[in-house]
């Protein structure tokens, strides 16, 4: 389960954990006994989150060099999700989008936008997303992130 955790991050820790125990069964372990020694998911969830943790580079502090590719411009299913970047000495703006995030946007005919400055990264001053609705219900769609704090994104 630790190996997988570590190599695999398709999957979510959860996931890691219920085909480990699917595991056990499979090899004929009485459900007593996998119960009785295999740790429940709350109890090994943070350790599992240490070894996640130990295979993904650190935030890098400032933005103005990093090179995004691979994992850090897909989804978890290999969507592209980088959708746009820019970049100049003083700035640096990345748009983030699914192409299904899109078609709901097009498909919808109110739009919310929402600009942040709390919750954006540190590397970043400012986050704004734009959200779709549908049935009533709205979904995040786009996630902006800006290095300049500006009133207008271009």
């Amino acid at each position: 389960m630790k190996k997988n955790v570590h190599t695999n991050r398709s999957k979510t820790l959860r996931e890691c954990y219920n085909e480990a125990q699917r595991n056990f069964v499979t090899l004929s372990i009485p459900e007593r006994v996998i119960a009785a020694y295999f740790p429940t998911f709350n109890k090994i969830s943070g350790t599992l989150n240490k070894i996640r943790s130990s295979n993904k580079p650190s935030i890098p502090e400032d933005f103005t060099h990093f090179e995004k590719s691979g994992d850090y411009t897909r989804t978890k299913n290999h969507q592209e999700f980088l959708c746009y970047e820019k970049k100049s000495k003083e700035r640096r703006i990345i748009i983030f989008v699914q192409n299904a995030a899109l078609q709901m946007l097009s498909e919808s005919t109110n739009w919310f936008m929402d600009g942040t400055f709390k919750c954006s990264p540190k590397q970043f001053v400012q986050m704004y997303t734009i959200h779709a609705e549908s049935d009533k219900t709205t979904f995040p769609c786009v996630y902006i992130f800006a290095q300049k704090k500006r009133e207008n994104i271009p």
